[in-house]
C-alpha cells in the first residue's frame, strides 16, 4: 500500500513537472506564433496605407496634384470655366403615395420638369440659331 502512494505521488510530481515544463510553455509558445501572425498582418496592412498615403503625398507635391486637389475638394473652377454641378437622375421616376400632399409634390415636380425641358429645347435652339448665322 505505501509503495502504491509513493508511486502516485512520483507520477503526480512527475506530471507537474512536465506540466510545468512542457505543456505550459508550448501552449504559451502557439499563442506568441498566432499573436505575431496577427501583429504582422497589421502591419502589413498598415505598410499598404502608408505606401498608399506616400504616393498621395507624392501626387499632391507636383503643380497638377495641387489643382486636381482644389477643383475635387474645394469646387476650385479656373477662369473661364463653367462648373455645373448635378444632384440625382432627372429621370428618377417620381413614385409617391396618393392622396395630398403627395399628388402636390408629384405636379410640383411635374412643372419642374416641363420648366427644365423647356430651358434645354430654348438653349438648344438658340446655340443651333448661333452656330447657323455665324
Amino acid at each position: 500500500m505505501g509503495y502504491v502512494v509513493l508511486a502516485l505521488g512520483m507520477i503526480l510530481i512527475v506530471g507537474s513537472f512536465a506540466n510545468s515544463f512542457l505543456v505550459l510553455p508550448v501552449k504559451s509558445w502557439f499563442g506568441q506564433r498566432t499573436e505575431f501572425e496577427d501583429r504582422s498582418a497589421e502591419l502589413e496592412a498598415l505598410q499598404e496605407a502608408t505606401d498608399r498615403l506616400q504616393t498621395e503625398v507624392d501626387r499632391l507635391n507636383t503643380p497638377e496634384g495641387v489643382e486636381d486637389a482644389a477643383r475635387d475638394e474645394l469646387g476650385f473652377v479656373m477662369v473661364g470655366e463653367n462648373r455645373r454641378t448635378v444632384v440625382g437622375d432627372a429621370s428618377a421616376p417620381v413614385d409617391l403615395p396618393w392622396g395630398w400632399p403627395y399628388d402636390l409634390v408629384e405636379e410640383i415636380v411635374r412643372v419642374r420638369e416641363a420648366e427644365v425641358q423647356a430651358r434645354s429645347s430654348n438653349s438648344s435652339d438658340d446655340s443651333l440659331d448661333t452656330t447657323s448665322t455665324g
